[in-house]
């Protein structure tokens, strides 16, 4: 007699919360969309925190962006879109943005080689010496031992990880993360989602996603790409005003948000090839397997989204 009633049960909470107990295959576009968008909402609020740690894990002070023009001058973010290549000053680094999208500045192949070399200071790893059985995860080495614990909460809280712990409330679950989650846990999650978003971005990178501009995936494959990699998430300002004369309602995904979307993923693909390349003058990408295993590749894929995004705050 109680059999059914409990298997109704779970059909009726499934309707209920379906973000906490169906996977994603049994939502709705509508849903993925509503939700994804949810979740972009709550990373927002911790990318700051992790821009700041990135920068200052390795030096005594976040340090300033100024927005200039290729001759050094100090000019406004429009201008410096306008006008082509700008450069962000960091301190003694140069970090050169080729583009703008709504996600943030795109950085040239210098600048990716710079925070990926900050990646490696990170890292704090000797390939001479034989690393501790701790700092092995899945027979790979792991970036994250080093981090200090705030910046791996910081790293963990801008990958959603609070968003699975299914607490009611966005305060409540960063604080249950920051509290009680094992280090190690964070570790293997952290380690788990660089390795997909690297393994994702050589496969479509091979594909010739870059040369086609992401025009051969689906809307579905858009919102999932930018979804696993923590990337903007519609309700852009440039969508809505191409939109504004359409009939397009609040609930709905405009295919200008889509278009938006795939501009930034694009780019995004594009920022990973240069690091994910064989050397400087090789278009080709390293092995899949080296770029699993390379620990300063991995620090760097789920920090690029916050910095870019605390960038375009700076620069906007």
């Amino acid at each position: 007699m109680f059999i059914p009633l409990i298997g109704y049960a779970f059909l009726v909470l499934g309707v209920m919360f379906p973000r906490w107990l169906l996977s994603r295959q049994f939502h709705s576009w509508e849903q993925r969309w509503e939700f994804a968008e949810k979740e972009y909402g709550e990373r927002k609020k911790w990318l700051q925190r992790l821009n700041g740690d990135f920068w200052g894990s390795f030096m005594r002070k976040a340090p300033r962006f100024v927005l200039r023009d290729s001759d050094n001058s100090g000019v406004s973010a429009d201008a410096g879109m306008d006008k082509g290549a700008t450069v962000i000053d960091a301190d003694s680094d140069m970090l050169t943005c080729i583009d703008f999208d709504s996600a943030g500045p795109v950085f040239d192949k210098q600048s990716m080689k710079i925070m990926y070399n900050r990646c490696w200071d990170l890292c704090d790893i000797d390939n001479n010496l034989t690393m501790p059985v701790n700092r092995i995860i899945n027979g790979k080495v792991s970036p994250f031992i080093h981090l200090p614990t705030a910046h791996l909460h910081s790293l963990s809280l801008a990958s959603n990880f609070s968003s699975s712990l299914f607490l009611p409330s966005s305060t409540v679950a960063p604080w249950f993360l920051q509290t009680f989650m094992p280090a190690a846990y964070l570790h293997m999650r952290l380690n788990t989602l660089a390795e997909d978003i690297i393994v994702d971005d050589a496969a479509l990178l091979e594909e010739g996603q870059l040369e086609n501009g992401c025009n051969d995936m689906t809307d579905d494959e858009i919102l999932d790409a930018c979804w696993v990699r923590g990337l903007p998430i519609g309700r852009f300002t440039r969508a809505r005003k191409i939109d504004r004369n359409r009939d397009v309602g609040d609930g709905n995904l405009s295919q200008a948000e889509i278009g938006v979307m795939r501009e930034i993923f694009s780019n995004h693909l594009k920022m990973a090839k240069l690091v994910m390349s064989d050397d400087d003058n090789a278009p080709d990408l390293r092995p899949r397997g080296d770029l699993v295993r390379d620990p300063a590749l991995r620090l760097l894929v789920l920090h690029l989204p916050a910095i870019r995004s605390q960038n375009k705050a700076t620069l906007y």
